[in-house]
């Protein structure tokens, strides 16, 4: 698996840091030929602002954006979440 990934969601780690900048992003995606297929937030607890965006992008993929339900990593209580659980097998 190789894997490639940009930040795009804005004031978050070392990505966009604007909401200009994450749509040049995007648009960058665009001229290049790729289609965002399936997006997830990320989100650390319930509740919370999302941390990260999860974007599928498929060269030459076409119409059609499929959004997943939030991805949670901890429940409530702190413990991890039975999705991360799935993910990690764990």
């Amino acid at each position: 698996m190789i894997d490639l990934h940009s930040h795009i969601l804005p004031g978050l780690d070392d990505g966009a840091q604007d909401l200009g900048t994450a749509l040049e992003m995007m648009e960058a995606m665009d001229r290049s030929g790729i289609a965002p297929k399936r997006v997830q937030t990320v989100h650390g607890m319930p509740g919370r602002a999302p941390k990260f965006l999860l974007m599928d992008g498929v060269r030459g993929g076409g119409p059609g954006l499929h959004w997943l339900p939030p991805l949670v990593l901890r429940n409530e209580d702190g413990t991890f979440s039975d999705e991360w659980r799935r993910i990690y097998r764990a």
